[in-house]
């Protein structure tokens, strides 16, 4: 009896030491040497029970933002815009933007009040007037602060004078070409609407079409087209970006609301334009694949032509000018009466453009 109890109780120390093995895991032994090697295999070595220790989850990058923007023109003026969509630096701001065209006045006014976009790229006469009847748009920045336009006449009127009688299309009324050649017909001694019509006949490759056709005898066009112009046998009757006539040329705008609700989305658009307006200064190349994609224009002439026009005019850190929306109140006095006692503070907010001139932002890209 004691035998058999001395016997079970070893096959029981037995089977515990088993399990506990067991517990412990398999045994580890290091990789022995490639078949044939002559070294031996080391001698297995048991280690401690495998903990699994779980890593951090490596942070998921933040989800990128929608943003719907749009612009209003195929004038290379835009390029820095064009820029930021076609070299990912609205992504570089974390944004994940779509960048379509609508026709500057209503159709781009009605987008942005519906918020189909959120921030466009307008022309400044058509926000000011838009704002004077009663609209929430507002401008947060500004490429140009000058009218950059041309007055091209066909091949058979070849003075200012011999457009008198005659009809000059412009894009839109209330564009900025419409208001830059009105404004530059005047001084040259020609009444728009009196002495010459005033038609709209769309962007630059539809004023073309319609010189051509001889419903329009002048047309006002920004570049690409100085170059081409020449090639057609136009006559450049006034140079008016000479004139450096102030206006809020091409401008960032979005409304107050979505301003009020999204400030920070508006500070990254601003931010990815800004370092549009330095890639255009930097790298030629992308500038010109820009503007061939934008304009659909592909001679290289006319692009280094473009480029070369364009170079050192943009605002680097996209500040809008409060003189330049004084000469724009004044040009509309006579057709809107508010116009003489807005204030030019009314139509801007300056609280991003501040801010980022503060941090010094646009230098530190261009040092």
């Amino acid at each position: 009896m004691a035998t058999s109890l001395g016997r079970l109780r070893q096959r029981a120390a037995g089977l515990l030491l088993a399990l506990a093995l067991a517990a412990c895991g398999p045994v580890v032994t290091s990789p022995g040497p490639p078949s044939g090697a002559g070294a031996p295999a080391p001698a297995p070595v048991a280690t401690t029970p495998a903990v699994t220790v779980l890593a951090p989850a490596a942070s998921a990058p933040p989800s990128l933002v929608s943003v719907a923007l749009a612009y209003t023109t195929t004038n290379a003026g835009t390029t820095p815009m064009w820029l930021a969509q076609e070299a990912g630096l609205f992504r570089e701001q974390g944004l994940d933007t779509t960048l379509v065209r609508i026709p500057a006045g209503t159709p781009m006014l009605a987008a942005l009040q519906n918020r189909d976009v959120v921030v466009a790229m307008a022309g400044g006469p058509a926000i000011v007037d838009a704002v004077l009847h009663g609209g929430d748009q507002v401008i947060v920045g500004s490429l140009t602060n000058y009218h950059n336009q041309a007055l091209y006449s066909a091949p058979a009127y070849p003075t200012v004078e011999s457009l008198r009688g005659q009809a000059v299309g412009v894009s839109r009324y209330g564009a900025s070409s419409d208001v830059a050649g009105r404004e530059a017909l005047r001084r040259a001694g020609l009444d728009p609407g009196r002495d010459v019509a005033m038609l709209q006949t769309g962007g630059n490759p539809e004023s073309v079409a319609a010189l051509q056709t001889g419903t329009v005898q002048g047309i006002v066009v920004s570049p690409p087209l100085g170059l081409e112009a020449r090639r057609l046998g136009l006559n450049l009757l006034i140079d008016i970006t000479s004139l450096r006539l102030p206006s809020p040329g091409s401008t960032v705008t979005t409304t107050r609301p979505y301003l009020r609700d999204e400030p920070a989305i508006v500070e990254k658009v601003l931010r990815a334009v800004i370092a549009g307006v330095h890639r255009y200064e930097t790298d030629p190349e992308a500038a010109f694949a820009a503007i061939a994609r934008y304009t659909d224009v592909q001679d290289r002439e006319v692009l280094e032509d473009t480029y070369a026009y364009f170079k050192g005019r943009f605002q680097r850190d996209l500040y809008p000018s409060l003189e330049a929306i004084a000469a724009e109140l004044e040009s509309r006095v006579a057709d809107v009466p508010a116009a003489a006692t807005a204030r030019p503070e009314a139509f801007v907010d300056l609280t991003i453009v501040e801010r980022l001139r503060g941090s010094g932002y646009a230098d530190s890209l261009h040092r």
